[in-house]
């Protein structure tokens, strides 16, 4: 079973991994609490012999799993706003590529962010 895109604390994803029936991991940083408690579930899930994969914000990640030495799936979906930063990730041969920046990649281009202002 595919899971964590609506768990929203570390409990219940240590609630959830602890039924033994959970699979595939999806936590989510942007309603987990960020790239600690994010980061935390992956190595929960390390412990457990789980590959963490995500869900959403697919911009933020790919460099998450990227760190990480459990990673599985990145789930591809979210708002464009690979449009409006500076770094966006690429593809090469089925594979996810961080952008090669320090931290987590997401840096908006502010001209293109408020050029829909003008």
């Amino acid at each position: 079973m595919a899971q964590g895109e609506n768990l929203h604390t570390l409990f219940e994803f240590q609630a959830a991994l602890q039924t033994n029936v959970l699979q595939f991991p999806q936590p989510d940083v942007g309603t987990i609490g960020g790239i600690t408690p994010w980061l935390y579930v992956a190595k929960l899930c390390a412990d457990r012999d789980l590959m963490v994969s995500s869900h959403g914000m697919h911009e933020m990640h790919v460099s998450l799993l990227a760190g990480v030495p459990n990673s599985g799936y990145l789930e591809v979906h979210s708002f464009p706003i690979d449009r409006y930063i500076l770094h966006p990730f690429q593809f090469s041969n089925g594979t996810a590529r961080p952008p090669d920046v320090i931290g987590h990649g997401v840096v908006f281009d502010q001209n293109k962010l408020f050029s829909f202002l003008l």
